[in-house]
């Protein structure tokens, strides 16, 4: 894989599984059934093999928390889940770094190197004041924002091409008429045949949206009708947003800039919130932000900003449009009224 940015692989084993065991999800289960686990996976791992195949066990550790919730029978068996299944859980073991620059942690799905043939998937994972590019092995590339978890199994197999997605992304991919891309977020599926389009799909964000810039995408939605999942087809410069929890899906023109400037370091903006710049303001340069009355976050800021500068200048920038003063508080920023 290429990127603009170092990769860090890293070799995450018994401490890994403990963070794993520490996890919210992990609390499901019993003492006994923890120290159960904790026995078989520990007890499994080749002491004298290479890092592969000890990432394979952290994956099955990260299986089982993940589907603890849903029955036993998934318990030390990884292989009736589907590659969805298998790449969210590969997120979910992601969610125990506390990195603070972009890494790339390779699963094994298979639990020894003599079982043959199994999807090997890769998660980057892009902490919040970094950004990344890479290139798949179908030469699909595809541009990370800061905040953003990728999983992508290493080789596409079988005629299928799917990765799943926590956060924001530009895709730019390569055509094949017959191996369609399918982008997963936990809210949407995107299937494309060659196509650039901008994916936001933040965990803590109300709303998910995909901005298609040149081709065709077919999205599918959590909505149903008659019991059967709606598909939409997005043209060039169509905007779509779906909020999850009233079920609606909006779609109307948009100026495709406005969400795929970030990838070339400045943000356009247009009538839009203070509240929802300051977020992307706090994950672009790892900066809490705050406003002193929550109310200012209805004002709205028109403009560009550009992010190669430092944070005070960005901030000097929006004050200086919204009549709005900051002041730097025990390293973060709080907004106030000019008074």
């Amino acid at each position: 894989m290429q990127g603009e940015h170092n990769e860090l692989f890293n070799d995450r084993t018994a401490g890994d599984i403990r963070k794993v065991l520490k996890t919210p999800e992990a609390e499901r289960l019993s003492p006994g059934e923890k120290e159960q686990l904790w026995e078989k996976i520990d007890g499994s791992i080749p002491r004298k093999k290479g890092w592969v195949r000890r990432l394979g066990w952290l994956k099955v550790a990260a299986a089982v928390i993940f589907s603890a919730g849903m029955g036993s029978w998934l318990l030390f068996n990884t292989a009736a889940t589907s590659p969805l299944e298998q790449m969210v859980a590969a997120a979910r073991l992601a969610d125990t770094l506390a990195a603070s620059e972009i890494e790339v942690v390779t699963i094994n799905t298979k639990e020894s190197a003599e079982e043959g043939d199994e999807p090997v998937y890769k998660t980057v994972v892009v902490p919040y004041g970094k950004r990344t590019m890479l290139t798949l092995q179908d030469s699909t590339r595809i541009w990370l924002n800061s905040g953003s978890k990728l999983v992508y199994p290493e080789v596409f197999e079988d005629g299928q091409r799917q990765v799943y997605l926590e956060g924001e992304a530009y895709f730019d991919v390569q055509h094949s008429e017959s191996r369609p891309f399918f982008v997963q977020t936990k809210d949407m599926e995107i299937k494309v045949l060659g196509t650039e389009f901008n994916v936001s799909a933040y965990s803590d964000d109300e709303n998910s949206n995909v901005v298609l810039v040149k081709g065709s995408i077919e999205l599918t939605t959590n909505r149903t009708s008659f019991s059967e999942k709606v598909k939409t087809r997005l043209v060039p410069h169509e905007i779509a947003v779906y909020n999850p929890a009233e079920k609606d899906l909006e779609i109307s023109n948009t100026v495709v800039e406005e969400y795929v400037s970030w990838r070339t370091g400045s943000m356009v903006f247009k009538n839009s919130r203070l509240s929802e710049i300051l977020k992307k303001l706090q994950r672009y340069y790892r900066m809490q932000i705050e406003l002193e009355d929550p109310g200012l976050g209805t004002a709205t800021f028109t403009g560009p900003l550009d992010l190669k500068k430092n944070i005070e200048s960005v901030m000097d920038i929006i004050c200086l449009t919204t009549s709005l003063v900051y002041e730097k508080e025990e390293g973060k920023i709080v907004l106030k009224e000019n008074k």
